[in-house]
C-alpha cells in the first residue's frame, strides 16, 4: 500500500462534502439491505469502485430470474439476475430484477472528494526530456482516497507522495516532477495513525457506555 495521510476533517467545504458522502453510503447501505431482505436472503456483496450491491446471498428455491454463482476460496453462494436465461419468462423476470437493483440509490464517489482537496492519483516524472513515468499513489486500487468516519468525525486516508518522489529524484538523474506534488490543504489537519486509532477507540467507549446508561435508566 502506497504512503498515506490521516486527515482530520475540520473545515469547509470538506467537512460539507464528506457529509454528503456518508448520508449517501448510509442511504444506499439501507436500500441495499431491504432489497436483500425482500429476496430472504442474508446478506450480499458490493461491488469495491462504486459501492453497488452487485450479488445476493443465494436463497433456495431460487426466485424468479435469479441464477446461482458458486462461491470461490470457501465463500458461500450467491446470486445474480439472469437477463439471459433462455426461458423467456425467466428471462424476464432477469431483466426486472436487474433493473431493480440497478436503480438502488449508490453513494456519491469518494474521489470526487479527492478532487475538491487536490489529491493525486499518480505521481508523473520526466528525466532530461526522454525518460518519462507515473506512479500510482492512491490508497486503493479503485479510489485516489478513502472517507472513513466514526459519529460525526470524518478521517480521510489519503495519499502522502513524499517518499515516492524522494525515490524518483534518487532513482532517476535530473529527474522532474511534472505532477504529484501535494500538501493537504487547510482545513484538513494531519494526524497519526495511532491518533486515529485512539479517537476512534475513544468513541467506542463513549457509545457504549451510553447504551449501558440507558439500559440502567
Amino acid at each position: 500500500m502506497a504512503d498515506r495521510y490521516f486527515l482530520l476533517v475540520e473545515g469547509e467545504p470538506y467537512l460539507a462534502a464528506c457529509k454528503a458522502w456518508k448520508e449517501s453510503y448510509e442511504r444506499s447501505v439501507e436500500a441495499a439491505r431491504k432489497f436483500v431482505e425482500a429476496l430472504g436472503a442474508t446478506g450480499g456483496y458490493s461491488n469495491r469502485d462504486t459501492l453497488a450491491l452487485s450479488g445476493v446471498n443465494a436463497v433456495n428455491p431460487l426466485p424468479a430470474g435469479w441464477k446461482r454463482v458458486p462461491g470461490k476460496r470457501g465463500m458461500p453462494d450467491y446470486m445474480i439476475p439472469h437477463e439471459k436465461a433462455r426461458d423467456p419468462e425467466q428471462r424476464e423476470a432477469g431483466i426486472a430484477a436487474r433493473k431493480a437493483m440497478d436503480a438502488l440509490p449508490k453513494a456519491n464517489d469518494q474521489d470526487d472528494i479527492a478532487q475538491l482537496i487536490g489529491a493525486p492519483r499518480s505521481v508523473h516524472w520526466k528525466s532530461h526530456g526522454k525518460a518519462e513515468g507515473w506512479r500510482s499513489v492512491a490508497v486503493s486500487f479503485f479510489h485516489t482516497i478513502q472517507v472513513t468516519y466514526f459519529g460525526d468525525t470524518f478521517v480521510l486516508l489519503a495519499p502522502d507522495t513524499r517518499r515516492v518522489i524522494a525515490e524518483l529524484m534518487a532513482q532517476h538523474e535530473g529527474v522532474v516532477i511534472e505532477g504529484g506534488e501535494w500538501t493537504p490543504p487547510a482545513g484538513l489537519r494531519i494526524i497519526t495513525e495511532a491518533e486515529h486509532d485512539l479517537m476512534l477507540a475513544q468513541w467506542k467507549v463513549s457509545l457504549e457506555r451510553t447504551k449501558e446508561d440507558a439500559s440502567d435508566a
